[in-house]
């Protein structure tokens, strides 16, 4: 069987029966089964696990590809290539491919600028982009991108809350300076600033980015 008269619906429906044991119920009542696609002749997706566990991972796609041919006939086109085990996409950077960093240490040379610039860019190209204002002090990235006064929201992911980050041109992004007032200077040093960096990079649901 092809997958020409095969939509997303029917993937969900015959992947019912995939069971993912510590929770006693299936991958689809669980929200587990991600970015169903069907495209050239193929169908992949993902299935979203809490954490890494390689004897749960092989369960899953082999109970998803059992399934899959006994909805669809035994010489339906699915293998283990095209089911991808993930952790929430709201896992700190466990998601995105690739970091390019901005900096310098004299202020005012045009770091926010660079960075703008090039994160717009890649978006206009078509790849997800997210773009980190590590500025503690004088964060310009929510001018720059005409988000002043903008607050990001919050998105639960288990028992964890991550911030949501906000979007312009087509990039994700997340600033010191969306939390704090923009009259009152911070006068954090050492860890303090070090910590908020790594909250705001650590904490924020970036999703998948190239």
């Amino acid at each position: 069987m092809t997958t020409s008269n095969i939509t997303q619906e029917n993937v969900k429906e015959a992947l019912k029966v995939v069971l993912y044991m510590p929770k006693s119920d299936n991958i689809v009542n669980l929200n587990m089964l991600k970015n169903i696609e069907i495209t050239d002749g193929k169908i992949r997706f993902a299935i979203e696990i809490p954490e890494r566990n390689k004897k749960t991972e092989d369960l899953l796609i082999n109970q998803s590809i059992k399934a899959l041919k006994s909805a669809f006939g035994d010489d339906f086109p699915i293998s283990a290539d095209d089911i991808k085990v993930q952790l929430p996409q709201a896992n700190g950077l466990s998601n995105i491919k690739n970091i390019i960093a901005v900096a310098s240490g004299k202020g005012g040379v045009g770091k926010s600028t660079i960075a703008v610039n090039l994160a717009v860019t890649l978006a206009k190209q078509g790849f997800k982009t997210g773009l980190l204002d590590a500025d503690i002090y004088g964060p310009s990235i929510p001018t720059m991108l005409k988000l002043e006064g903008e607050k990001p929201g919050g998105k639960q992911v288990g028992e964890k809350q991550y911030i949501q980050p906000l979007e312009r041109y087509g990039v994700k992004c997340v600033s010191i300076g969306f939390f704090v007032e923009p009259e009152k200077a911070l006068i954090w040093r050492g860890p303090m600033a070090t910590g908020a960096i790594k909250q705001l990079y650590q904490d924020t649901a970036w999703g998948e980015l190239d």
